[in-house]
């Protein structure tokens, strides 16, 4: 991992990657999504690597406090190459 801002810019996905089969969903086959962060460009215009590094960013706070919804993180990881879900 570099310290230094490589990527020009980035795209931001929701992609599907589960659905709920528990009886006990409000709605049977709920999908659950992933947000997605991916380098679409790096500031010295050379083309992409075909591999990234790829990082897996969990939400903690227990269901009790906290919010998904920090894009900040993801964000300062994905400037610096790497492709986070």
């Amino acid at each position: 991992m570099t310290d230094k801002v490589v990527v020009g810019t980035w795209s931001e996905t929701l992609l599907p990657f589960a659905q709920c089969v528990n009886s006990a969903c409000a709605v049977q086959g709920d999908t659950l999504l992933m947000r997605v962060y991916k380098p679409t460009s790096l500031l010295s215009g050379d083309p992409l690597p075909a591999k990234l590094p790829f990082m897996l960013m969990l939400s903690g706070g227990g269901f009790l406090r906290g919010d998904h919804d920090l894009k900040q993180w993801p964000e300062a990881f994905t400037r610096r190459g790497f492709l986070v879900a």
